[in-house]
């Protein structure tokens, strides 16, 4: 069993996350910036844009657009199952966006501010910051606001959820609160990723900010998450929560997806001490932030008495939609 620590989630990179949707009628340009490695930007401070001399320097497989103005959209869909007896998979959809809107000041340092919406009405923003060192996130969670907009995501997913062991099963008092408790494990696997991605989702006890302060040639501050660690290159790792998720880069590829083929690098994040063997978080992310992500979660379910009565399965992706570049005139 994962041990007990909860927080937001998934749903987000909230985890936050950095996949933010396009207003309607936008479209996206005949080339993206990162197929043609031209990321031509004002400087750095305060907007978070890459200059041209750094291109080289990070390459087009991991610098994340942070201009103000860019605005991406993400379709996120969930899929719940049951099998042993197999019962018709519960799936739904959600959309979120998100939108770069300028800057803000916390503890003396400029970061970056990302709106998010969901289904069309405004939750929560992250802000970012990204130097020469790597893409990092302000890890600043009200409790009262995480609990409201994780009940808001968690609505849909909950509810398949339940609607999945109800049918599993059949009057069975004993076997509801077995698939019950299958899916408890994996509603807090989910809620870790979400504490790795530092983006509310699961209500409950949040976990308390990471302090600590910038290392020597870059590196995370006060209160930041490390999402990405530059330069992003095959076989590199970083931890994004200290002694809690590393990230691997595990290939650089060209990703195709509704907003274009755009070149990535795909990560996975692990968490050893909550996943299952068979539980896998992987995620693509190249200018426009995260431009897919995959999460695959099982659990048995297991009566009193230990015997198995069927297993849970539960399959959540992300897809970048649409992808408008920030600094791009109206």
């Amino acid at each position: 069993m994962p041990r007990s620590r909860s927080s937001s989630w998934f749903g987000p990179l909230a985890f936050v996350s950095l996949l933010v949707l396009a207003a309607s009628g936008c479209s996206r340009p005949a080339t993206s910036p990162v197929e043609t490695g031209a990321l031509a930007a004002p400087a750095l401070a305060p907007s978070g844009a890459l200059p041209a001399d750094l291109d080289a320097w990070f390459g087009p497989d991991g610098v994340v657009d942070l201009r103000t103005g860019r605005v991406t959209e993400v379709e996120s869909r969930y899929h719940i199952e049951i099998t042993n007896p197999t019962q018709p998979p519960v799936s739904g959809v959600q959309n979120f966006r998100y939108t770069v809107t300028g800057t803000a000041e916390r503890r003396g340092v400029v970061y970056t501010v990302e709106q998010e919406f969901l289904d069309g009405s405004p939750t929560f923003e992250s802000k970012f910051r990204q130097d020469r060192s790597g893409l990092y996130l302000y890890d600043e969670i009200q409790f009262a606001r995480a609990n409201q907009i994780a009940a808001t995501r968690e609505s849909g997913i909950e509810a398949a959820a339940q609607q999945a062991i109800l049918a599993a099963a059949h009057g069975d008092a004993g076997r509801a609160a077995a698939f019950e408790a299958a899916w408890a494990v994996i509603r807090a696997r989910r809620a870790a990723v979400a504490t790795a991605l530092g983006a509310p989702s699961a209500p409950g006890e949040l976990a308390a900010p990471i302090v600590r302060h910038g290392r020597p040639g870059g590196g995370p501050g006060e209160f930041e998450i490390t999402m990405l660690r530059y330069p992003l290159r095959p076989g590199a790792t970083w931890q994004g929560r200290e002694n809690f998720n590393l990230w691997t880069v595990e290939g650089l590829e060209t990703v195709e997806t509704p907003a274009g083929r755009i070149k990535a690098a795909r990560l996975s994040i692990g968490l050893p001490e909550y996943y299952g063997p068979n539980d896998r978080y992987v995620t693509w992310w190249g200018a426009p932030g995260e431009l897919k992500r995959e999460f695959t979660s099982t659990s048995t379910a297991t009566r009193e008495d230990g015997t198995p009565i069927g297993t849970f399965h539960a399959v959540e992706t992300r897809t970048l939609t649409t992808y408008v570049p920030g600094g791009a005139q109206p």
